[in-house]
C-alpha cells in the first residue's frame, strides 16, 4: 500500500516516539526508586520485548535469512553500545551535560551522512546549528556553567554510536522486517544489560522491591522498547536521516514538558526558549524552501 505523503506521516510518528521516549523517564525513576540497577532494566526490557515478538511473530522470525540476521544483530550492538554508554556517562558527569552532549548526535547525522555520500542541504546545517543552540539554553548550560568530565568523553561515544544507528535505520535495515528488526535489537540489549548486571550489579540484586519494580518495567519493555523501536525504524524509511534526528532529539523537550506537567518541575524561561528553538530547528529542517524560491 503506497502512502500519498511518506515524509510527512513519518515525521509524524517520530514526533510520537520521541513524545513516548520522553515520558518515559518517570517511569524509569519507577523502577530506579525499586533499587533495580540499570544494567538489569536494560536487560530485563529488552528481554521481555524479544520474547513478545518471539511468540507473536514466531513464524515471520522463522523465515529470516542469514542477510536479515546479519543487519539485526549490527544494529542490536549498535543500538546496545549506544545505550550502555549514555547510562555509564550518566554516572560520571552532569545531567545537563550528560543531555546536551547525548543531543549531538544530530550535529554528526548529517556529516556521517555525507561521508556515505548523502549531501545535506544548506538548511540542514543551518536546523542543527538552531537546534545546538537549543539545546543549550534547554540543558541551562549558561547558568551551571561546562566543565570537561570523564563521563562526558562516553557520552560523546554514545551519542556517536545513536548517530551511527539513525543512518542505520534509513539505510541498510530498510530492507529487513521491522519486526525482526525489533527482535534482534530487542535480544542484543538484553543480553548485553544482563551481562552487566552479572558482572558488576550483583551486590545490588538483594535490594530490589520486585513488587514495586515489575508494573512499571514491563510498561517500559513493551511501550518504550518495542513500540517506540517499531515505531521509529518504521518512520525512518520514510523520511531523512537528519530529519529523523532533528525530531528525536526533542525527546529532552519532551521530558522537560512531562516533568512539569505532573508537578515534578516548575515552567522556566529556559524551558520556554530553548524548547522553542528545537520547534524552530525542525520546521526549517522540515519544510522545502525550493518552493518559495520561484
Amino acid at each position: 500500500m503506497s502512502i500519498k505523503h511518506p515524509r510527512l506521516v513519518g515525521n509524524t510518528i517520530l514526533w510520537v516516539v520521541a513524545a513516548i521516549w520522553g515520558s518515559s523517564y518517570v517511569l524509569m525513576k519507577m523502577v530506579t526508586n525499586a533499587q533495580m540497577p540499570a544494567g538489569m532494566i536494560n536487560g530485563w526490557r529488552g528481554l521481555i520485548a524479544a520474547s513478545f515478538v518471539g511468540l507473536i511473530f514466531f513464524k515471520k522470525l522463522r523465515h529470516m535469512s542469514a542477510h536479515d540476521v546479519h543487519v539485526g544483530i549490527v544494529a542490536g550492538i549498535i543500538n546496545y553500545i549506544a545505550f550502555q554508554c549514555g547510562t555509564i556517562g550518566l554516572f560520571y558527569t552532569t545531567p545537563a551535560n550528560n543531555a546536551f552532549l547525548t543531543a549531538t548526535y544530530v550535529a554528526m547525522v548529517p556529516f556521517l551522512a555525507w561521508l556515505g555520500h548523502q549531501r545535506p542541504r544548506r538548511q540542514d546545517f543551518w536546523a542543527v546549528g538552531v537546534a545546538i543552540i537549543g539545546m543549550v539554553i534547554l540543558t541551562r548550560l549558561v547558568q551551571t556553567g561546562f566543565a570537561l568530565h570523564f563521563g562526558d568523553l562516553i557520552v560523546l561515544v554514545a551519542a556517536f554510536f545513536y548517530a551511527i544507528q539513525i543512518l542505520y535505520y534509513g539505510g541498510a535495515a530498510t530492507k529487513v522486517s521491522p519486526w525482526v528488526m525489533v527482535f534482534w535489537v530487542s535480544l542484543l540489549q538484553g543480553i548485553g544489560g544482563m551481562s552487566y548486571s552479572v558482572l558488576f550489579e550483583r551486590s545490588q540484586w538483594p535490594g530490589i522491591e520486585w513488587g514495586r519494580a515489575l508494573p512499571p518495567l514491563l510498561t517500559v519493555a513493551l511501550l518504550v522498547t518495542l513500540i517506540t523501536q517499531l515505531l521509529q525504524i518504521y518512520a525512518q524509511r520514510l523520511t531523512s536521516a537528519t530529519t529523523a534526528g532533528m525530531i528525536m532529539m526533542t525527546e529532552s523537550l519532551f521530558s522537560s514538558l512531562f516533568s512539569v506537567l505532573l508537578g515534578f518541575d516548575r515552567l522556566t524561561w529556559s524551558l520556554l526558549i530553548g524548547g522553542g528553538l528545537l520547534v524552530v530547528a525542525n520546521l526549517i529542517s522540515q519544510i522545502n524552501f525550493s518552493r518559495f524560491s520561484h
